[in-house]
Parts: C-alpha cells; sequence; structure tokens
C-alpha cells in the first residue's frame, strides 16, 4: 500500500434499499451518488488505485459504467455480494477484479482484503491487517487488526487513505490471535 492507494467498500450506488431501511440518510439515491462521488473525487487522484471491497453497485450495466466514468482512480475490485451485473463492458473499467487480495504496506505489513469480514487471516497472528466491508459498521470488535473500510465507516463518506486505515488499527485495542487458538500478544 503507497501513499497514492484507497480502500472502500458498500458504495451501493443507485440502491434504493439501504434509504428505505433507514441505513444512510439522504434524501434521495441521486443525492447519496452524488455525495459518494464528490467526495471519492475530492479524495483519489486521476492516477490513484482505489480498492473497493465489494457491493460497489446493483445497477444495471449501463448504469454502473456511467458511475465508474464519474469517478477518479484506477478502480480495483474485489467481489462482492452485490456485485452480480459487474460483467461484460463493465469490466473494462476496473483495473482487475478478484474475489480475494493480499498486499503489502511500505514497511512490510500485510494487508488482507476481501470484502467479508474474517475471523482470522493469512499471517493475522504477526500483525497483518485486514480491510473488509460488508457489515456497514454494523460487527462487533473482534481479535486482531481488523478494519470494516466500507463507506459508511469513514467519517467523511469518502475512501479511506492507508494513513487513516493504520490510525484507525492503531487505536484498536485488540489482541492477537493465530489459528491455533493461542494468545500471541
Amino acid at each position: 500500500m503507497k501513499s497514492d492507494e484507497f480502500i472502500t467498500a458498500d458504495l451501493h450506488l443507485g440502491h434504493t434499499g439501504l434509504l428505505k431501511h433507514g441505513l444512510r440518510d439522504f434524501e434521495s439515491t441521486e443525492a447519496m451518488d452524488k455525495a459518494i462521488i464528490t467526495n471519492w473525487n475530492t479524495t483519489v487522484s486521476e492516477n490513484a488505485a482505489v480498492y473497493i471491497l465489494g457491493d460497489f453497485s446493483l445497477s444495471p450495466k449501463g448504469k454502473i459504467i456511467e458511475y465508474l466514468k464519474q469517478l477518479n482512480g484506477r478502480k480495483r475490485l474485489i467481489l462482492g455480494n452485490h456485485d452480480r451485473n459487474i460483467r461484460g463492458d463493465v469490466l473494462h473499467y476496473f483495473e482487475w477484479i478478484k474475489d480475494y487480495y493480499e498486499s503489502k504496506t511500505e514497511d512490510g505489513t500485510k494487508v488482507v482484503m476481501f470484502h467479508y469480514p474474517l475471523v482470522t487471516w493469512n499471517k493475522s497472528h504477526y500483525g497483518s491487517i485486514h480491510c473488509h466491508g460488508h457489515c456497514h459498521g454494523s460487527l462487533s470488535p473482534l481479535p486482531g487488526k481488523r478494519l470494516d473500510v466500507g463507506i459508511d465507516t469513514h467519517p467523511e463518506f469518502r475512501p479511506y487513505s492507508f494513513a487513516e486505515i493504520q490510525e484507525r488499527i492503531n487505536q484498536l485495542e485488540v489482541g492477537l490471535f493465530d489459528h491455533h487458538k493461542l494468545r500471541v500478544h
């Protein structure tokens, strides 16, 4: 992860259900979409990389392409459960699409990215970081360096920079456990 890389999840562009069920406080999906696009473009430069950890949009393919054309950056998608229309012509607007991805920070810390939260992940007992979406900030803290990076969880309703993720992770008071149920820290 470099300083020009960002992570987010659960944009749900065009998704009226989030408003209907009171999960987001906007007058309309158009207002929600505009806020997301504006906040994204204020944060992300044209050449920055953005990891989208699923649930980009349930909209029809043509509308998804409209959204993608409006958003700055090189988009990398980790598929979520609401990405079923990410196919055909839409694929060309992503640098790549995967189910799961691992990266490293400039200091060598492993970063595991997946749409769903994991209880344990690769090198979790060695301090690796797990970024996920899906929960919209509703999941209770669990052991390990895990962060819901959904757009709903960011105080400014925008993608996270890695510096912000590091800051949030450092504020968590969590123990590290390995997959053999041994307490490490």
